[in-house]
């Protein structure tokens, strides 16, 4: 049995600093000489979606020799550092200009009884979590690391600095404008229980520990049960006890994505305070043209819509195997309901920015014609670009059908404005997985683009009110509103149909594909997410009884 205690630590850069590299355009070409090989576990994740962490690049940091510390570890635990597999890197990624130090502090337990340890687990002197916690994450800015940490925080500023000097062109010093903040970073103990070495008062025992280090005022205590893999969520520390050897990559990307989206959100959350201080309340700075104002903001809005794109793609990923794995974890993170905060930023902004195309149309009635039709024309195009960046923000990248939020947003917007019940089908690609495996992934993408095409012609065809919207993978929803039950039925098996008789040429092969249905109508008093579920189970149903058919409640 091993245990890999995982940590995420952000690199703090000075607010004004980071507004100057959101205004950078950098490609991936500037960056030869400085990277390094990808963990493993974003090498296996990027097979299920190669879109996935595709602008994250590994930096090259120095080694530094794992004696030191060994060296600095209790000896209970040290004796059971595993030398080999202790590692640490710095990812970047390229986009969002964001920057993260990894810590995978390794434990390996084979040799021992499971006497032993439980002597060690119980040796509150010496906690294993605790322990590790003082060795790389700083309670305050008077703690002392390990002499190990700090000279990997040493090279990892220098860095980041290099990267900011030479690819961004800002003349920074680190000493002044990088940073770990104390207390950054949540640690994951990844416990590997794949092989059943031992009873399940070991894996208590851990929980027990987690629990007793973080000190949450909370009753009983309860993991949550994913599969056969145990959850547990705590406050510094998080437990994951891991029963299948496939699973024991799987829980690193989502540690990661948890850890990189609290911590973008806090960067954006940096930026929008200072925008708010210095830009649109104009005490200071006021020499700010309208047009370096514009460009900041638009910048940041860019990287909102471009952080929730990413995350979007990760969930669709991760959930991909119906577990829903991602919406259990994000409900203890809160993720989602931070994302809408940054949302209403967006919002601000364009509030700001309408303002301020007010004030300048009153001011061009003062001055010469030609003039203000120049004006006119910039403010045109201004809000051109802001329909296109919400219109995209909307929109699944690779199909062009709407996205989850989307689906919110209308269902919201409609049923604030109707009484009538809307028809819900959750459509899904029959043996999808297998299209990818036999042709690849890029013939799969042709097939659910050429999908989407069908059920958006026959909408427009058939003159329907309604929409599509990609779910996750190969599953799709689509909307109807205003229909009666057997238009809808129509409707569903004309979709089926041209699909079932439509050939996508890919290369040399022609690809035949089908999906199965599963259609229900809102009723009284009942949610989206229970219509949802519902429409899922009808999926199921359907492909119990052969695939390429439709199952409905109406």
């Amino acid at each position: 049995m091993k245990s890999t205690f995982f940590c995420v630590q952000p690199i703090t850069i000075n607010t004004k600093d980071l507004i100057d590299i959101n205004n950078i355009d950098v490609n991936y070409s500037s960056l030869q000489g400085f990277t390094d090989n990808l963990p493993l576990w974003i090498k296996e994740i990027r097979k299920k979606n190669n879109s996935i962490y595709e602008d994250f690049f590994s930096i090259k940091l120095p080694k530094v020799s794992i004696f030191k510390l060994k060296s600095s570890m209790p000896s209970n635990i040290s004796d059971l550092l595993d030398t080999n597999l202790t590692n640490f890197y710095l990812l970047y990624d390229l986009k969002l200009s964001s920057f993260n130090l990894c810590f995978e502090i390794v434990l390996d337990y084979s040799s021992l009884t499971e006497d032993e340890i439980l002597e060690i687990l119980s040796d509150n002197e010496h906690n294993i979590y605790s322990s590790i916690k003082s060795l790389i994450v700083r309670e305050n800015e008077k703690s002392i690391l390990a002499s190990w940490t700090r000279i990997i925080y040493q090279n990892t500023f220098s860095a980041v600095q290099k990267i900011l000097n030479k690819v961004y062109k800002l003349d920074i010093n680190f000493l002044e404008s990088l940073s770990i903040l104390p207390s950054s970073g949540n640690i994951t103990n990844f416990i590997d229980n794949t092989d059943s070495q031992f009873s399940s008062s070991i894996y208590n025992k851990f929980l027990d520990i987690n629990y007793f280090v973080d000190s949450l005022d909370i009753d009983n205590p309860k993991p949550l049960l994913l599969g056969s893999d145990l959850y547990y969520f705590g406050g510094d520390f998080h437990t994951i006890i891991i029963s299948k050897e496939r699973n024991l990559l799987s829980y690193y990307p989502i540690q990661f994505q948890m850890n990189f989206n609290k911590n973008y959100i806090f960067i954006i959350s940096k930026i929008y305070t200072y925008i708010n201080k210095i830009i649109i309340n104009t005490d200071e700075d006021s020499q700010l043209s309208f047009k370096n104002k514009q460009k900041i903001m638009k910048n940041l809005i860019n990287k909102i819509v471009l952080f929730e794109m990413k995350n979007d793609i990760f969930k669709f990923t991760i959930d991909n195997n119906k577990e829903r794995i991602y919406d259990f974890i994000e409900l203890k993170w809160n993720i989602e309901t931070s994302i809408k905060t940054l949302e209403s930023y967006i919002k601000k902004y364009e509030d700001f920015i309408k303002e301020e195309h007010h004030n300048l149309i009153e001011l061009e009635k003062a001055i010469a014609i030609k003039k203000q039709e120049e004006l006119l024309n910039r403010i045109e195009t201004l809000d051109k670009e802001r329909r296109l960046l919400e219109e995209n923000g909307f929109k699944d990248q690779l199909t062009r059908a709407y996205n989850r939020k989307k689906l919110y947003v209308d269902i919201e917007e409609y049923t604030l404005n109707n009484t009538n019940p809307y028809y819900l089908s959750f459509i899904d690609g029959d043996k999808f997985k297998s299209i990818n495996d036999t042709y690849g992934h890029q013939a799969g993408d042709e097939v659910l683009k050429r999908m989407v095409d069908i059920m958006f012609q026959v909408l427009s065809d058939e003159e329907v009110n309604g929409g599509v919207y990609r779910f996750g993978g190969e599953e799709f929803i689509l909307i109807i509103f205003d229909e009666k039950k057997s238009s809808v039925i129509g409707i569903l098996n004309e979709i089926k149909d041209a699909i079932e008789n439509t050939v996508v040429e890919h290369k040399e092969d022609k690809i035949k594909f089908t999906i199965s249905v599963g259609s229900s109508k809102l009723q009284e008093n009942q949610s989206l997410q229970e219509l949802i579920e519902i429409a899922d189970q009808l999926v199921y149903k359907a492909k119990e009884n052969g695939r390429n058919r439709i199952e409905s409640i109406f």
